[in-house]
């Protein structure tokens, strides 16, 4: 599975493809098309019963630089803290606090200008570790 970030002219969209092979068609500027996918949390997700195809190469879709900037920036935590539980978050924050708990788990203390909130890591992730002063890529992080 990999995670990609698609825009029309007017809205983006974030995307789970369950489908490596389909990779190469997740580019930047490329125009595509998909259909019969799934709209779960937040996500659109492609599976193998999903159709992604690439358009003619001189369709030029032209995407505002407000849009791409919406897609890619990080919301603020007094934002986030209003959202409910289940939504995904993707962003980059301030480590200010650490905690570890018997190898299992972290809490990061993240903050911005806006407020702080607690974040939990388990399994895999918790072999990557920040110190305070770090910055923290949260990715796909589900609210609870």
């Amino acid at each position: 599975m990999f995670h990609a970030t698609v825009a029309t002219e007017t809205e983006f969209f974030r995307v789970k493809v369950f489908d490596k092979v389909l990779k190469e068609k997740f580019i930047i500027n490329n125009v595509i098309v998909i259909s019969d996918y799934i709209g779960r949390n937040g996500f659109l997700e492609i599976h193998s019963a999903s159709s992604v195809s690439e358009v003619n190469g001189k369709t030029v879709m032209n995407i505002p630089p407000s849009l791409r900037q919406r897609a890619n920036a990080t919301p603020k935590i007094n934002t986030i803290c209003t959202q409910r539980v289940g939504t995904f978050v993707n962003g980059v924050f301030a480590v200010y606090r650490v905690r570890l708990l018997k190898n299992e788990f972290i809490y990061y203390g993240i903050e911005d200008k806006t407020g702080k909130m607690e974040v939990v890591v388990h399994g895999q992730f918790t072999n990557m570790y920040c110190e305070p002063g770090d910055k923290l890529r949260l990715f796909c992080f589900e609210l609870s």
